[in-house]
Protein backbone atom coordinates (compact mmCIF):
# COMPACT_ATOMS: atom_id res chain seq x y z
CA UNK A 1 0.00 0.00 0.00
CA UNK A 2 2.97 2.03 0.88
CA UNK A 3 4.69 1.92 -2.48
CA UNK A 4 1.64 2.17 -4.23
CA UNK A 5 0.38 5.24 -2.15
CA UNK A 6 3.90 6.67 -3.21
CA UNK A 7 3.86 5.11 -6.65
CA UNK A 8 7.83 4.58 -5.65
CA UNK A 9 9.77 3.54 -8.17
CA UNK A 10 13.34 2.95 -8.52
CA UNK A 11 15.74 2.53 -11.14
CA UNK A 12 14.66 -0.37 -12.68
CA UNK A 13 11.79 2.09 -13.93
CA UNK A 14 13.63 2.86 -16.84
CA UNK A 15 12.82 -0.49 -18.33
CA UNK A 16 9.38 -1.62 -15.80
CA UNK A 17 8.09 1.68 -15.59
CA UNK A 18 6.74 2.98 -12.58
CA UNK A 19 4.36 1.04 -10.04
CA UNK A 20 1.51 2.94 -11.80
CA UNK A 21 2.12 0.53 -14.67
CA UNK A 22 1.91 -2.78 -12.32
CA UNK A 23 -1.27 -1.71 -10.11
CA UNK A 24 -4.66 -3.40 -11.95
CA UNK A 25 -7.07 -3.38 -8.44
CA UNK A 26 -7.26 -1.47 -5.04
CA UNK A 27 -9.17 -1.31 -1.85
CA UNK A 28 -9.23 1.58 -0.52
CA UNK A 29 -10.72 3.18 3.07
CA UNK A 30 -12.04 6.52 2.35
CA UNK A 31 -11.53 8.77 5.41
CA UNK A 32 -15.14 8.62 6.04
CA UNK A 33 -14.55 5.45 6.72
CA UNK A 34 -16.27 3.81 3.18
CA UNK A 35 -14.26 1.08 1.11
CA UNK A 36 -14.05 1.81 -2.38
CA UNK A 37 -12.80 -1.12 -4.57
CA UNK A 38 -11.28 0.63 -7.77
CA UNK A 39 -10.10 -1.67 -10.84
CA UNK A 40 -8.50 -0.29 -13.65
CA UNK A 41 -10.54 0.01 -16.83
CA UNK A 42 -13.65 0.17 -14.82
CA UNK A 43 -13.94 4.26 -14.00
CA UNK A 44 -12.85 6.59 -16.54
CA UNK A 45 -13.69 10.28 -16.67
CA UNK A 46 -15.78 11.99 -19.39
CA UNK A 47 -15.16 14.62 -21.11
CA UNK A 48 -15.14 17.16 -18.68
CA UNK A 49 -12.81 15.39 -16.06
CA UNK A 50 -15.72 14.21 -14.08
CA UNK A 51 -16.02 10.25 -12.59
CA UNK A 52 -19.09 9.10 -10.76
CA UNK A 53 -17.92 6.21 -8.19
CA UNK A 54 -20.25 3.92 -5.80
CA UNK A 55 -19.99 3.62 -2.00
CA UNK A 56 -20.32 0.49 -0.04
CA UNK A 57 -23.43 2.69 1.57
CA UNK A 58 -24.68 2.34 -2.12
CA UNK A 59 -24.49 6.35 -2.68
CA UNK A 60 -23.26 7.54 -5.61
CA UNK A 61 -21.12 10.80 -5.57
CA UNK A 62 -19.33 12.66 -8.46
CA UNK A 63 -15.80 13.83 -8.31
CA UNK A 64 -13.80 16.20 -10.73
CA UNK A 65 -10.58 14.78 -11.57
CA UNK A 66 -7.20 17.84 -11.64
CA UNK A 67 -8.01 19.75 -14.47
CA UNK A 68 -3.72 20.56 -15.22
CA UNK A 69 -1.57 18.38 -17.48
CA UNK A 70 1.35 16.46 -16.23
CA UNK A 71 4.77 16.55 -17.56
CA UNK A 72 5.86 13.77 -19.90
CA UNK A 73 8.70 12.10 -18.51
CA UNK A 74 8.82 8.57 -18.11
CA UNK A 75 9.10 8.74 -13.98
CA UNK A 76 6.83 10.97 -12.05
CA UNK A 77 5.65 11.30 -8.31
CA UNK A 78 4.61 14.26 -7.38
CA UNK A 79 1.35 15.87 -7.13
CA UNK A 80 -1.78 14.17 -7.62
CA UNK A 81 -1.97 12.24 -11.39
CA UNK A 82 -4.25 14.10 -14.31
CA UNK A 83 -5.33 12.95 -17.71
CA UNK A 84 -7.64 13.12 -20.34
CA UNK A 85 -9.98 10.39 -19.89
CA UNK A 86 -8.19 9.04 -17.10
CA UNK A 87 -8.65 6.29 -14.80
CA UNK A 88 -10.06 6.64 -11.00
CA UNK A 89 -7.18 4.35 -10.17
CA UNK A 90 -4.66 6.50 -11.32
CA UNK A 91 -5.55 9.46 -8.82
CA UNK A 92 -5.31 7.22 -5.65
CA UNK A 93 -1.70 5.80 -7.01
CA UNK A 94 0.64 8.35 -6.19
CA UNK A 95 -1.89 10.39 -3.78
CA UNK A 96 0.18 9.52 -0.35
CA UNK A 97 -2.48 8.64 1.40
CA UNK A 98 -4.29 11.89 1.14
CA UNK A 99 -7.40 10.62 -0.29
CA UNK A 100 -7.56 7.17 1.58
CA UNK A 101 -5.54 4.48 2.79
CA UNK A 102 -4.87 1.78 0.33
CA UNK A 103 -5.21 -1.50 2.27
CA UNK A 104 -5.52 -3.81 -1.07
CA UNK A 105 -3.53 -3.78 -4.38
CA UNK A 106 -3.54 -6.55 -7.15
CA UNK A 107 -0.67 -6.52 -9.25
CA UNK A 108 0.92 -7.49 -12.40
CA UNK A 109 3.96 -9.84 -12.21
CA UNK A 110 6.33 -11.08 -14.62
CA UNK A 111 6.61 -14.17 -15.39
CA UNK A 112 10.16 -14.92 -13.39
CA UNK A 113 13.24 -12.82 -12.15
CA UNK A 114 15.67 -12.87 -15.05
CA UNK A 115 19.45 -13.50 -13.48
CA UNK A 116 21.09 -10.53 -12.95
CA UNK A 117 24.62 -9.13 -13.07
CA UNK A 118 25.79 -5.97 -12.36
CA UNK A 119 28.83 -3.69 -14.11
CA UNK A 120 30.82 -1.30 -11.89
CA UNK A 121 32.37 0.82 -14.56
CA UNK A 122 33.96 4.28 -13.39
CA UNK A 123 35.08 7.40 -15.25
CA UNK A 124 37.58 10.32 -14.46
CA UNK A 125 35.11 12.96 -15.86
CA UNK A 126 31.17 13.04 -15.77
CA UNK A 127 30.71 13.95 -19.71
CA UNK A 128 32.13 11.13 -20.56
CA UNK A 129 29.73 8.78 -17.77
CA UNK A 130 26.84 10.02 -19.44
CA UNK A 131 27.90 9.74 -23.24
CA UNK A 132 28.11 6.61 -21.67
CA UNK A 133 24.97 6.62 -19.87
CA UNK A 134 22.98 7.48 -23.60
CA UNK A 135 25.05 4.62 -25.24
CA UNK A 136 23.53 1.95 -23.20
CA UNK A 137 20.13 3.35 -22.91
CA UNK A 138 20.16 3.43 -26.66
CA UNK A 139 21.39 -0.01 -27.33
CA UNK A 140 18.95 -1.53 -24.43
CA UNK A 141 15.70 0.41 -26.35
CA UNK A 142 16.82 -1.00 -29.28
CA UNK A 143 17.19 -4.29 -27.93
CA UNK A 144 13.68 -4.51 -26.48
CA UNK A 145 12.70 -2.93 -30.04
CA UNK A 146 13.97 -5.69 -31.92
CA UNK A 147 13.82 -8.44 -29.63
CA UNK A 148 17.32 -9.26 -30.28
CA UNK A 149 18.55 -12.71 -28.11
CA UNK A 150 22.11 -11.05 -27.87
CA UNK A 151 21.09 -7.18 -27.85
CA UNK A 152 22.36 -5.82 -24.51
CA UNK A 153 19.37 -5.92 -22.32
CA UNK A 154 19.94 -3.11 -19.38
CA UNK A 155 17.22 -2.74 -16.63
CA UNK A 156 18.80 -0.34 -14.54
CA UNK A 157 21.73 2.66 -14.47
CA UNK A 158 22.73 4.32 -11.39
CA UNK A 159 25.76 6.65 -10.51
CA UNK A 160 27.68 7.52 -7.83
CA UNK A 161 29.58 10.70 -7.73
CA UNK A 162 33.03 11.32 -6.54
CA UNK A 163 32.09 12.10 -2.59
CA UNK A 164 29.63 8.99 -2.72
CA UNK A 165 33.08 6.91 -4.13
CA UNK A 166 35.10 8.51 -1.34
CA UNK A 167 32.47 7.17 1.60
CA UNK A 168 32.94 3.56 -0.52
CA UNK A 169 37.19 4.17 0.54
CA UNK A 170 36.27 5.53 3.68
CA UNK A 171 34.83 2.43 4.65
CA UNK A 172 36.05 -0.38 2.98
CA UNK A 173 33.88 -1.29 1.19
CA UNK A 174 35.78 -1.44 -1.91
CA UNK A 175 38.01 -4.12 -0.26
CA UNK A 176 35.43 -6.11 1.12
CA UNK A 177 34.12 -7.19 -1.81
CA UNK A 178 36.97 -7.17 -3.87
CA UNK A 179 36.22 -3.90 -6.32
CA UNK A 180 39.39 -1.38 -7.32
CA UNK A 181 37.74 2.41 -7.29
CA UNK A 182 40.58 3.93 -9.47
CA UNK A 183 42.14 7.17 -7.11
CA UNK A 184 41.40 9.59 -9.97
CA UNK A 185 37.57 8.48 -10.22
CA UNK A 186 35.04 11.15 -10.63
CA UNK A 187 31.78 9.41 -11.09
CA UNK A 188 30.94 5.24 -11.73
CA UNK A 189 27.81 3.83 -12.87
CA UNK A 190 26.31 0.99 -12.15
CA UNK A 191 24.72 -0.90 -14.62
CA UNK A 192 21.95 -3.93 -13.99
CA UNK A 193 22.04 -6.44 -17.26
CA UNK A 194 19.45 -9.47 -17.18
CA UNK A 195 20.90 -12.35 -18.71
CA UNK A 196 19.30 -14.52 -21.23
CA UNK A 197 18.50 -17.92 -20.87
CA UNK A 198 21.72 -19.92 -21.55
CA UNK A 199 23.90 -16.56 -21.88
CA UNK A 200 27.13 -16.21 -19.91
CA UNK A 201 28.25 -13.37 -18.13
CA UNK A 202 31.55 -12.69 -20.25
CA UNK A 203 29.34 -12.02 -23.05
CA UNK A 204 27.44 -9.20 -21.57
CA UNK A 205 30.60 -7.59 -20.32
CA UNK A 206 32.36 -7.89 -23.72
CA UNK A 207 29.98 -6.26 -25.04
CA UNK A 208 29.81 -3.32 -22.48
CA UNK A 209 33.66 -2.68 -23.83
CA UNK A 210 32.60 -2.74 -27.10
Amino acid sequence: GGAVATCAAGAATFKYGTTRDWVLGLTVVLANGDVLDVERGHTIADRDGSIEIVLCSGEMRTLRMPGYRMPAVPKLSAGYFAAPAMDLIDLFIGSEGTLGVITEATLRVVASRPAVCLAFVPFNDRPTALGVVTRLRDAAAEAWRTRDPHGLDVSAIEHMDRRALALLREDGADRRFGVRIPPDAAIALLVTLELLPGKERSELFCLLQI
